[in-house]
């Protein structure tokens, strides 16, 4: 009775490292999923439509800070 006490549990214990590193598996492979793109910034939108009307609009890394601020 000992060895097959034994066996069982050395099974349950197989088991559990599986299920274990299923969820693990799991966990990385949600993390790893691709996101859906954050939805644009509401100032984007206003310069679109403000700059957008008589021009292109710059990128914003090409002009200074000082320039967005004013």
């Amino acid at each position: 009775m000992d060895r097959q006490a034994g066996r069982r549990a050395g099974t349950w214990r197989q088991g559990l490292v599986l299920l274990g590193m299923a969820g693990l598996l799991l966990l990385i492979a949600s993390r790893c999923a691709e996101r859906p793109a954050p939805p644009p910034h509401p100032g984007a939108a206003l310069a679109e439509s403000y700059c957008g009307n008589c021009h292109l609009v710059p990128d914003p890394g090409d002009l200074p800070v000082h320039i967005w601020k004013d």
